[in-house]
């Protein structure tokens, strides 16, 4: 792929137009698994493109920017999740308005998307685990990676990944079976729809909100 720059080392509108186009929505899914509030997901969105505007690194294919974007979004979630302004953020639990839906028009498709990903029974068990697990599950399950792109990506050893990505497996069922009983519990009325068979072929609903960058 071509890598056009304009003066010093921005890149040209037409490669950013195309990069946000094409990978925009992967790092916005990535960015709202890890900080789980939108306002903070869009922030790192346009942070994770800002980087890339001013980057002089040079790209073999649509696949090697991608993973370079995927990258620099999650070093940018980690900061945030350091920072001591984020610590104070409950993300999605913090009530209604958590997921910034009130900036939305109200008949938006963006609206819906997402008000169920907060109401989906997974997207809440992926609270009980870590960010690093939860990561692992976003990267298998909802952007596809293989163990050695994953492993390619965080640099580590695909040995390493398919241990702590059965964990975090493990982990998220037992959740979600914790869940089912809970609410099962509270009467046949008042159940979520289940998710049978595997647990997470495809992970959480993603959401197809195009990133504001």
């Amino acid at each position: 792929m071509t890598n056009p720059t304009t003066s010093g080392a921005l890149r040209s509108e037409a490669f950013m137009d195309c990069a946000v186009a094409e990978h925009g929505d992967a790092v916005f899914r990535l960015a709202l698994n890890q900080l789980r509030n939108t306002a903070d997901a869009q922030d790192a969105v346009q942070e994770t493109f800002v980087r890339l505007l001013t980057s002089e690194a040079r790209f073999e294919n649509e696949t090697h920017l991608r993973a370079w974007l995927l990258r620099v979004a999650i070093n940018i979630c980690h900061d945030m999740h350091k920072s001591a302004w984020h610590r104070r953020v409950e993300g999605l639990d913090d009530g209604p308005g958590a997921l910034g839906i009130e900036a939305l028009s109200s008949d938006s498709a963006e609206q819906d998307a997402l008000r169920n990903l907060r109401d989906h029974p997974v997207w809440d068990a992926l609270a009980s685990l870590s960010d690093d697990q939860r990561l692992l599950i976003h990267l298998a399950y909802v952007e596809g990676n293989s163990a050695a792109e994953i492993a390619r990506l965080l640099g580590i050893n695909a040995a390493t990944v398919r241990t702590r990505l059965f964990r975090a497996r493990t982990r998220l069922r037992d959740a979600l079976s914790a869940s089912s009983a809970d609410t099962a519990s509270d009467g046949p009325d008042s159940s979520p729809s289940t998710i049978r068979g595997e647990i997470l072929p495809h992970g959480p609903p993603s959401s197809e909100t195009r990133p504001h960058t």
